[in-house]
């Protein structure tokens, strides 16, 4: 019988074919197929030896391949649910790049709604003493406005108003340079750079102008007779003096810190010694 035959045979179930197979090895036993058991197979009857069948090891090839697509298939499914629950984790810069960009912006909206309260009024605050320092400033009351920024417990102010008269040198006198001495010491106690910055800037400026003015009127012998203008003067003199001097002993601190500020304080303690 052939095996075309044997395999149209199945569809009747009066008929069970058998196909007796030979044994692996060179083993030469004469087993015959009535002594041997039948085993149906995938509705294929084999008799069984002592040697696998052809057909089981074809059903164990399936069930092994099937098994290693179905392992595949699943780790494929738990890396891809993975990647879909923790994006932060996924180094891929097409998959995360745009939900980064979103968690940071989501983080930058939060802290500044957070701290919109306090800015707001900070900047509030700042505007309305803006406005008087312009209520003086329209009238050319420059001494108003330095006497009015010294009064007012903000350095950011007082460093605007003394980098605009940093632009207009021609205006000072001695007079403002005294009212102005006081804002600028003050300004070296921020803790903001550009406030301390401006101060020093404006103070390398003031020194070389009105050092040598202070300097002689202190070390004049005093005035015979009554003179108001010079009275005033020495008062002037001696005002800025005081100052000057609290001012040079700071210049070491920021000698020691190094950079712009230790550049400007080292040419402020230079004109000092030389005025």
């Amino acid at each position: 019988m052939s095996c075309m035959e044997c395999i149209f045979m199945l569809d009747s179930p009066a008929v069970v074919p058998v196909i007796p197979l030979p044994l692996e090895g060179n083993d030469t036993s004469s087993s015959t197929a009535g002594t041997n058991s039948v085993k149906l197979v995938n509705g294929v009857a084999v008799v069984q030896g002592r040697t696998r069948s052809l057909v089981e090891r074809f059903e164990r090839r399936e069930r092994l391949n099937s098994d290693e697509v179905q392992a595949h298939d699943t780790t494929a499914h738990i890396i891809t649910e993975t990647a879909k629950t923790t994006p932060m984790l996924n180094r891929d810069p097409q998959i995360t790049g745009r939900e980064l960009t979103s968690s940071n912006d989501g983080d930058l909206t939060e802290d500044l709604t957070q701290n919109h309260d306090v800015f707001l009024s900070t900047l509030w605050s700042h505007l309305t003493k803006l406005q008087v320092l312009r209520h003086f400033w329209d009238r050319n009351d420059i001494n108003g406005a330095i006497d009015a920024v010294r009064k007012l417990p903000d350095h950011s102010v007082q460093a605007d108003l003394m980098s605009i008269l940093m632009e207009k040198m021609e205006i000072l006198t001695l007079d403002l340079f005294s009212c102005m001495l006081p804002v600028l010491l003050g300004l070296l106690d921020s803790k903001i750079e550009r406030h301390a910055n401006i101060s020093l800037e404006m103070l390398l400026k003031l020194v070389a102008v009105f050092g040598p003015v202070v300097r002689s009127t202190i070390s004049a012998p005093p005035v015979i007779g009554p003179d108001l203008h010079a009275e005033k003067r020495l008062e002037w003199c001696n005002q800025c003096f005081i100052h000057l001097q609290k001012i040079q002993k700071i210049l070491p601190v920021f000698i020691r810190r190094g950079g712009l500020l230790a550049k400007c304080a080292q040419g402020l303690n230079l004109v000092l010694q030389n005025s």
